[in-house]
């Protein structure tokens, strides 16, 4: 594999984003000055019927928040993209009202006020927009925030993908493309799912959730709090849903652990818990194994070199493992540079089989996908059980953050969800920040 094929990509515009919405009263404002602008420039003798003005009406202000949006948190190209294809037509990830047409027509009485239109860099069917000048001007005066923006209430959550895996060039790791399936119809379950999440969001969106700035890059944005819950399909003409299902979407999740510690909930520090070894106990369990003991990720004696001290290794070990319970082969060079140096997949592989000679044959496997599902099951339980409470947590894939006050109840949650899904329960360990007490940085028994 070419470890220098991602080096040199163009950045990528920022798609148009249908679910945004404004919130704030300054973001409203600015909407309806423009609503107003382009009624008055406009001048139809005929009135549109109430539905079709209201889906001109909302392709307005999905433009003009986006290109607010875009202002307030800038992209890397400055633009967005959008598709403007009379073949493409309206999936379930996709607002109904806002047709090619009807964003045409927005975007013909918006350009020169507000943006600009050219052909794009995503593809013959897209073109891409920027703000002028003028517009941002506007949008600086008006004193927009991240807050003044918020989602659609009707986005859909429950989100289904299947990845194409595409071969450029014979001596490259093929490129990896996902893409969201449109599935037409729902079951019980996924209709449970999405009211779920829509109740978890809605929550999550009133809760006192902040962030002390630590002046890092990227800027935390608390305001992006909206979760789906997405599985995966290995064939789109065969639906299924018990594949992954992993909870994503909260700003939280990609915070480097460094940085979890500026976390405050309802002005509390954060307490940070999860399963010990989760995934690996998950195999185990579905795999009718029973684990060695001590740390499942902990190589010492058996790869050259490792050292259960050093502030990576574990984290390549089991980055390592998860890859080859996804049908991948522990070779990607973000995995082994965590590695001691010079070590080798084949190394990887051949210790990950000493120690865990009973999940050998899974090895190479997509049961990843299905230890995903279970594990998301456990983490939904748990949730559900901390909001009956009134607590508020946010979603890892493998645990929970609290306010500190309600560590002792998130671990008991914590416990009794995995009972009642797996029947038996697993070990709930709570971590401090990195930083604070080292790179394990082990509360309670690791």
């Amino acid at each position: 594999m070419n470890s220098n094929s991602n080096k040199h990509k163009k950045p990528k515009d920022r798609w148009l984003d249908h679910w945004l919405i404004a919130q704030g009263e300054p973001l409203k404002r600015l909407v309806s000055t423009h609503a107003l602008k382009v009624a008055n420039t406009e001048k139809r003798k005929r009135k549109r019927s109430l539905k079709h003005q209201a889906a001109f009406d909302r392709a307005i202000e999905v433009l003009v928040v986006n290109l607010a949006y875009l202002v307030v948190r800038p992209s890397n190209t400055g633009c967005l993209a959008l598709i403007q294809d009379d073949a493409h037509g309206l999936t379930r990830y996709e607002h109904p009202s806002l047709t090619i047409s009807t964003i045409r027509k927005a975007l013909r009485l918006l350009k020169g006020d507000v943006l600009t239109v050219r052909g794009g860099r995503c593809g013959i069917r897209t073109s891409t927009i920027r703000p002028t000048e003028a517009f941002i001007g506007e949008v600086e005066r008006c004193g927009i925030e991240p807050s003044d923006f918020g989602r659609d209430l009707d986005e859909e959550v429950v989100i289904l993908g299947i990845t194409y895996r595409y071969i450029v060039r014979r001596d490259e790791a093929p490129i990896k493309r996902r893409h969201q399936v449109n599935y037409k119809t729902d079951d019980a379950c996924v209709a449970h799912d999405r009211a779920w999440v829509r109740s978890l969001n809605g929550l999550l969106n009133s809760s006192d959730l902040a962030f002390i700035d630590d002046g890092l890059a990227p800027k935390v944005c608390t305001e992006d709090r909206t979760m789906c819950r997405i599985f995966t399909t290995m064939d789109a003409l065969d639906i299924r849903w018990d594949l992954n299902g992993r909870l994503f979407g909260g700003y939280w999740q990609n915070l480097r652990k460094d940085r979890r510690q500026h976390l405050r909930i309802n002005g509390e520090p954060i307490s940070d818990l999860d399963y010990k070894n989760a995934f690996a106990r998950l195999a185990y369990i579905h795999m009718d194994q029973k684990p060695p003991e001590g740390d499942l990720y902990d190589l010492t004696g058996i790869l050259a070199g490792y050292d259960m001290e050093h502030p990576t290794h574990r984290d390549g070990v089991k980055a390592g493992f998860n890859a080859l319970l996804n049908s991948g082969a522990a070779d990607v060079p973000e995995i082994l540079q965590d590695l001691p140096e010079g070590t080798t997949a084949e190394a990887l592989r051949k210790a990950l089989a000493i120690k865990h000679p009973g999940l050998v044959g899974a090895f190479r496997t997509n049961l990843g996908l299905k230890l995903m599902f279970t594990e998301s099951t456990i983490l939904m339980n748990a949730l559900d059980k901390l909001m009956a409470q009134g607590i508020v947590a946010l979603g890892m894939h493998d645990g929970v953050m609290v306010a500190e006050s309600n560590q002792e109840a998130a671990r008991k949650a914590m416990e009794a969800a995995s009972e009642e899904v797996l029947g038996i329960a697993l070990v709930v360990v709570s971590k401090a920040p990195l930083g604070l007490l080292g790179h394990r940085g082990v509360l309670l028994a690791a």
